[in-house]
């Protein structure tokens, strides 16, 4: 899930989720499909790609790892970070997290 702040640790997947226009979570295989694990580290596999932004925008500041759903359902977070730099979302951008650009590290 892509979010405009922080979802906090109490926060659930709708926590400050974007709404941009055609937004929609993605979901990523739990498997090697989709992440390479070494480690206490979980690097996507492929490149995630989110829907291209239609008429309303956003400032993506955070992204989570959820247990599924659709956006407005209080699904779990697994894991929440910031980014390293926010991304204004504008008609026609298409957010994505290229191969290997995402990593997750359990402390």
């Amino acid at each position: 899930a892509l979010h405009t702040a922080d979802p906090t640790d109490a926060g659930t997947a709708a926590s400050n989720e974007t709404s941009y226009t055609n937004y929609d979570r993605v979901a990523v295989p739990r498997s090697g499909a989709g992440w390479t694990v070494s480690g206490n580290s979980a690097t996507n596999f492929a490149q995630i790609t989110f829907p291209q932004c239609g008429a309303s925008g956003a400032t993506i500041t955070h992204v989570s790892i959820t247990t599924g759903g659709t956006p407005t359902t209080a699904d779990k977070i697994l894991y929440s970070g910031a980014l390293n730099s926010s991304l204004a979302v504008a008609l026609n951008i298409t957010p994505l997290f290229a191969a290997s650009g995402l990593t997750v590290t359990e402390d």
